[in-house]
């Protein structure tokens, strides 16, 4: 009886305060804006624009579940992920093909991701990766103040 009335107390609490945990599945590039908001891609991407992802809020998931972000344009100035906030996370990813694969002037991390023929893999100005692969990259990993921290 204990055991049920904590469970029933557990689940009047959660739906009385709500979750903070919010996710938004994508299969096209995007602006990602909502705080706190994990977004999964459910598809390999070809975009031919410049930049797919903007990031513009704080901490922000993106979790490409294994999908591709492949570029299909000329520019060599052009970014995977353009990240413009704080607390940003990419997990699962496989980005080919872009002058720029994250360029960020925040901290941010990645996570099981791996960047093939881009001139610059990741472009950052600190934060931390754990279980990447770069290749075939002009640059790997530019960080402008010496703070980006591998972890394989």
């Amino acid at each position: 009886m204990r055991t049920y009335l904590i469970l029933t107390l557990f689940v009047i609490a959660f739906l009385t305060l709500g979750s903070s945990f919010s996710l938004t599945v994508l299969n096209s590039c995007a602006v990602l804006n909502i705080t706190n908001e994990t977004y999964v891609l459910n598809a390999t991407l070809l975009p031919t624009n410049d930049t797919c992802f903007i990031v513009n809020a704080t901490n922000v998931t993106l979790d490409c579940d294994g999908y591709s972000l492949n570029y299909g344009g000329t520019n060599a100035s052009s970014i995977a992920i353009l990240v413009n906030s704080t607390e940003f996370k990419l997990t699962n990813c496989s980005i080919s093909g872009w002058g720029y694969g994250v360029y960020s002037k925040y901290s941010f991390s990645v996570n099981f991701s791996e960047f093939n023929k881009n001139d610059y893999g990741i472009y950052t100005y600190g934060g931390s990766a754990t279980n990447i692969t770069i290749s075939n990259s002009t640059h790997g990993i530019y960080d402008n103040v010496g703070q980006f921290q591998v972890y394989n």
